[in-house]
């Protein structure tokens, strides 16, 4: 066991901790209606334009974008806060982006935000909201879509006839022109479930989430894995009756607990999701 132990610790300083690159799936989105979108911000503005998005597919968070139009200059505060909106609350992720990277100067263009290192995990149902704010050197414009005027509409500000509910300016429904807009988005999501080497949330016992997949596999899973194996736990970590891909056994459990079972884990952990 020590020989297994001291080769994994080996291995982890290696490839194991370099971090494993998953996939991610579109999950939400909001495209722009040709003839029917508006400019909502953010040049020069210092207000929140926040867009509540409910989750349809369980796993983490990864990416977000919007669709910058016209000149891209400066800076923004892009965000994302869990729970439905206008949020107040300290975000959950923020990051100060220059948008001139977004591309063409001119135009529209989806403009992507990484947000895959606050590891915010939804569940189908969850709401959230991404968002930007705008600096003073800010210029560009995002893009909104009209989604309809709700049923019964009786004018700006609406009050109960809004039918979604979902887009904010400055943290109040934003509802011009007796339309019904929304900011226009994608949001991505690694899907949790049906990934063999996702094992854990957390790597810490008696800790929520210990031994509960989650959608990602990191370092925690692999700990996790480590941990169980020490302590000769099968079901968690009997895995195989061989090691070498192709032959037969190969990924099969055989109700034995040895080398082969941790090197076939090593295997489909570097590979990920």
């Amino acid at each position: 066991m020590r020989n297994i132990l001291t080769r994994a610790a080996a291995l982890a300083a290696g490839a194991v901790l370099a971090g494993v690159v998953h996939a991610d799936v579109l999950d939400q989105s909001q495209e722009v209606v040709s003839g029917s979108s508006l400019l909502v911000c953010c040049g020069g503005e210092l207000v929140d334009h926040q867009q509540q998005v409910t989750a349809g597919i369980a796993g983490q968070l990864t990416r977000f974008e919007v669709l910058l139009s016209g000149l891209k200059s400066g800076q923004a505060t892009f965000f994302v806060n869990v729970g439905p909106g206008p949020q107040t609350d300290p975000h959950d992720f923020e990051m100060l982006i220059d948008v001139s990277s977004a591309g063409p100067s001119t135009g529209d263009v989806w403009f992507e935000v990484d947000v895959s290192s606050a590891n915010i995990v939804l569940n189908v149902g969850d709401e959230f909201v991404i968002g930007a704010t705008g600096t003073p050197s800010m210029q560009a414009e995002l893009r909104a879509a009209n989604v309809g005027t709700p049923p019964g509409y009786t004018g700006y500000p609406g009050g109960s006839q809004w039918s979604r509910r979902d887009g904010f300016n400055g943290g109040v429904f934003y509802q011009p022109f007796n339309g019904n807009f929304d900011m226009c988005f994608r949001t991505y999501v690694e899907e949790a479930g049906g990934c063999e080497p996702d094992l854990t949330t957390g790597a810490v016992p008696g800790v929520s989430g210990y031994g509960v997949p989650n959608g990602i596999v990191n370092n925690d899973d692999f700990f996790y894995y480590l941990a169980e194996f020490a302590a000769g736990n099968l079901a968690v970590c009997d895995l195989t009756t061989g090691a070498v891909a192709g032959q037969p056994g190969y990924g099969v459990p055989n109700g034995v607990l040895n080398n082969d079972d941790f090197f076939y884990y090593l295997a489909i952990f570097a590979e990920g999701c």
